[in-house]
């Protein structure tokens, strides 16, 4: 039986043109035996602060393919091999109107093609983020056997 799960919350929070700037915070919820719920740790319900995230611009409609971030919501995310970049990363599933979502390292909108970068800095004048994050979150991830819920809002 699991005791621990692991929750990625991304809050998106600068909405420019061509990109959207977010923080990304992990939070541990553990089960609690007696009343069989999920409870997160007291001192930190909406978790603590990883890194950075860079995604496309967020849009209603039309989906521009590669430069459309994905709706916010909640999915599962799961580690494993990406053939592309030939090494595991996490995988965001079951987006609707999209596949292969991918988070991973990068700095420029150019580098998502509508996945979610993930760095450890953010350069405020130029809003670009730099200090691949991606091993940090894998890390985490593997705590609960590589997966994690995935909550992505945006701040407005």
């Amino acid at each position: 039986m699991k005791f621990k799960r692991i929750h990625i919350n991304i809050e998106r929070q600068i909405f420019l043109e061509d990109r959207s700037i977010g923080v990304m915070k992990i939070a541990h919820e553990y089960l609690d035996t007696d009343l069989k719920t999920w409870r997160a740790h007291e001192y930190d319900p909406q978790g603590h602060f990883v890194c950075y995230t860079m995604e496309p611009t967020v849009r209603k409609v039309p989906k521009v393919p590669g430069k459309t971030a994905i709706p916010a919501g909640t999915y599962d995310c799961i580690v494993n091999f990406s053939k592309r970049f030939q090494k595991p990363l996490p995988l965001i599933m079951n987006v609707p109107g999209f596949s292969g979502v991918r988070i991973h390292g990068g700095n420029r909108p150019e580098d998502t093609q509508g996945c979610v970068l993930a760095a450890f800095n953010h350069d405020q004048k130029s809003n670009v983020i730099f200090g691949n994050a991606t091993s940090k979150v894998i890390e985490y991830m593997m705590e609960d056997y590589g997966e994690a819920i995935l909550t992505i809002t945006n701040k407005r």
